[in-house]
């Protein structure tokens, strides 16, 4: 999953929170809070001999908790691929607008 304006807008402790108590996976790649990504950027899962790669991305007007900002999508994406390189699929779970994944393909 990728965070939300209504995941975020509960405080950043919440949702970690909750991510601890659910174990449903969080991804962002392109959030930071406090010079830290709270946050995996990818995340590669097996299933029956196929490995498939999860890159989560915000979108920059994604309202954030005071100490987190939203990085480069674009920059993020990039790197968050090597992460999952060699995978026979990539998912891009996304929290952008239309124009924003636009520009990125």
């Amino acid at each position: 999953m990728v965070p939300g304006d209504g995941d975020l807008a509960l405080g950043l402790a919440w949702l970690e929170g909750e991510v601890a108590r659910t174990g449903v996976p969080m991804l962002a790649a392109n959030l930071q809070c406090g010079g830290a990504s709270p946050f995996p950027a990818a995340r590669t899962v097996s299933r029956d001999g196929v490995r498939v790669g999860f890159v989560g991305l915000l979108g920059r007007s994604l309202r954030v908790p005071a100490s987190c900002t939203v990085t480069d999508p674009k920059t993020a994406l990039d790197a968050a691929l090597v992460a999952v390189e060699g995978t026979d699929l990539v998912v891009l779970l996304s929290h952008q607008d239309a124009a924003e994944v636009e520009s990125l393909l």
